[in-house]
């Protein structure tokens, strides 16, 4: 029966109090969580927690307050196996990652997987059609979707679907009294005019801990107009996983200058995390800092009282007090505190020592090209810059040693090249591209289109294409690399080279040397198109191998098989018995299929078939006859 006494408790509230909420799992006992609601991730921001199972699979999962099932998904990738229950004050409570559901649930799922033939499938019952109490178990925790271990993926959603931090309904289960840790911090010049240190150039720096109080013991300086970003963590008592931090505020001279708050959010905006933390870091070295100052194309609505958009005016001659007070859900806080000297500009004579000596270089830091070169005897340290068909000279920014800096505002043209003391330089910009306007771009290579706000900030387009080394690979460049999209732009290639059985040719994105992540796309005519949130170096590959099919139990009770692809991925699968469609569950991270009848008691018996496509549109058939 789905309508047990459970563990519901009669006092607890009914608005959503700390009472309201049972823990879903091992309710009464102590746990650990491996993330938490509003954490940093690659490309979003963590939906809710993530509770740990001790490595195993099967945990009975219980409903956290009153309500009935509205929906339910089942997919390979994402959540997995998911369930949703609305609750009588409005909210959504979600469970995600379960390797099965309460047994009525479960029969009613099959049973639509084999009407549909589907393993993938999204259903809604009835409103009340599962109806449970608070501390009825729904459903048993496990490792399904994209999970990277077992354990409970738990949400808890207003009546907007908007995600909320379920830690703030007072979980006696979770102990906390961590405060959150800083392992480093960076200070960056915002445009062309600041400098950090008397250079234009993002510098970290690693505090010194005492506590719960951090200090960086060294003399900083800056220029013009200064950005803080954060390397933060927090901890739970008894935890190693490092999770995400609440709040976090900054103040200069005492002042509040940017208060984050990350404890509610909606998926729409999940992929705006690209704009508050730096992205270029990211993608290189795998660490998100957090930017405490609000980029133009950051639409997060996780701020409050932010004066400048939290960017610090650094006064000449003055000591700036600056401080970082973090505080996580428990109320738990930590300090970080250092001072920066306020600087005139620095004049291009003078001669620093914080920069490598380098032949000559060049990057881009918010929206200025930082040009570098060793200088040559008997050479004057002018830089020409090639723009708009017109040569403009520099004068050094600032030097080390022999080596002398040039700062060239991109969006006051794009260059072609730069001689810089007889070396020169050549780039491959090719467009300005507004971050709030649609945008088309085309040249003898490709063609790309920008739909409206696809972009976080203005974009200076870089595309190049070349072969390699024996002209039977070519490869399609768009940049810069480390760069964020919002939204999927249209990339349209127009390949040089001739294929053959063009069906099997799909868009890889190079990810390093002999790796390749399938990217898709289709060919029209001589054309092949894909769309696309990355910027990189895309090559077209040809998939003619099929996937593989090895059987690991065949019998009257069950079939498991294992299946993988080498290239392109698995699209697709169907498996038969005697001409009748039969469930498969499928785990892609450890390729296995595995059989689930719609009834139990019949035997499967006649020839099996399983199809196994790739995303290249090859094939691989096994077949076996069962007796």
């Amino acid at each position: 029966m789905l309508l047990l006494a459970g563990l519901m408790n009669p006092a607890a509230g009914q608005n959503g109090g700390s009472n309201y909420y049972l823990f879903p799992i091992k309710p009464g006992n102590r746990n650990y969580l491996a993330g938490t609601m509003g954490e940093l991730r690659a490309t979003h921001f963590h939906a809710g927690l993530d509770i740990k199972t001790d490595g195993v699979e099967g945990l009975p999962i219980y409903a956290t307050a009153d309500g009935y099932v509205s929906r339910i998904k089942i997919s390979t990738g994402g959540y997995g196996n998911a369930l949703y229950m609305l609750h009588p004050n409005g909210t959504t409570s979600v469970y995600a990652h379960l390797s099965k559901f309460e047994e009525e649930i479960g029969d009613y799922i099959r049973k639509e997987q084999y009407k549909k033939e589907s393993f993938s499938i999204e259903l809604f019952p009835a409103p009340g059609q599962f109806k449970f109490k608070r501390g009825n178990v729904i459903a048993y925790s496990g490792n399904s979707g994209s999970s990277s271990g077992p354990h409970l993926h738990f949400e808890i959603r207003d009546q907007r679907q908007h995600v909320m931090n379920p830690l703030n309904y007072g979980f006696s289960e979770i102990i906390d009294n961590t405060p959150p840790s800083v392992r480093k911090v960076a200070l960056v010049p915002m445009d062309i005019n600041s400098r950090v240190n008397k250079a234009f150039k993002r510098i970290e720096l690693t505090p010194v801990r005492n506590g719960s109080k951090y200090t960086i013991n060294r003399k900083i300086s800056a220029s013009g107009q200064l950005g803080i970003e954060l390397l933060t963590y927090d901890r739970q008592d008894g935890s190693p996983n490092k999770n995400g931090v609440q709040v976090i505020a900054l103040y200069v001279d005492d002042r509040l200058v940017l208060k984050q708050e990350i404890n509610r959010f909606s998926f729409a905006n999940t992929r705006d995390i690209l704009a508050l933390t730096n992205y270029g870091v990211m993608k290189t070295r795998r660490t998100r800092f957090n930017k405490l100052y609000i980029d133009d194309g950051n639409g997060l609505g996780f701020y409050k009282n932010a004066v400048n958009k939290g960017i610090i005016n650094m006064l000449n001659g003055q000591d700036h007090k600056i401080s970082v007070h973090l505080t996580d859900t428990y109320g738990n806080k930590s300090e970080l505190s250092f001072t920066v000297t306020g600087e005139a500009l620095p004049s291009g004579n003078q001669v620093f020592t914080k920069l490598p000596l380098k032949k000559r270089t060049f990057e881009i830091l918010n929206n200025t090209l930082i040009l570098s070169a060793k200088i040559k005897e008997d050479q004057a340290p002018f830089a020409n810059v090639y723009a708009n068909r017109m040569k403009h000279r520099l004068t050094p920014s600032y030097y080390h040693n022999n080596q002398a800096v040039y700062l060239w505002n991109l969006k006051y043209a794009l260059p072609d090249s730069a001689d810089i003391c007889g070396d020169s330089l050549y780039f491959n910009f090719k467009a300005m591209v507004p971050s709030n306007s649609a945008f088309n771009f085309y040249d003898k290579s490709l063609k790309i289109s920008f739909p409206q706000k696809a972009l976080f900030d203005t974009l200076f387009l870089t595309t190049d294409y070349r072969l390699n080394s024996d002209s039977t690979m070519e490869y399609f460049e768009v940049g810069p690399v480390n760069t964020p999209m919002r939204k999927f732009a249209g990339f349209t290639f127009k390949p040089k080279l001739e294929y053959q059985d063009k069906t099997r040719y799909k868009a890889y994105l190079v990810t390093g040397k002999n790796n390749y992540s399938y990217q898709g796309g289709n060919w029209n005519r001589n054309e092949f198109a894909i769309k696309t949130r990355d910027f990189g170096v895309y090559t077209l590959l040809k998939d003619s191998i099929p996937p593989t099919i090895n059987p690991l139990r065949i019998s009257t009770g069950q079939i498991r098989m294992k299946i993988d692809d080498d290239l392109s991925g698995i699209k697709n699968f169907r498996l038969t018995v005697d001409g009748n469609w039969v469930l498969m569950n499928y785990d892609y991270k450890r390729q296995l299929l595995w059989s689930e009848k719609l009834d139990p008691a019949i035997p499967f018996k006649g020839e099996m078939v399983l199809r196994v496509v790739d995303n290249s549109g090859n094939e691989n058939v096994y077949t076996k006859t069962i007796k």
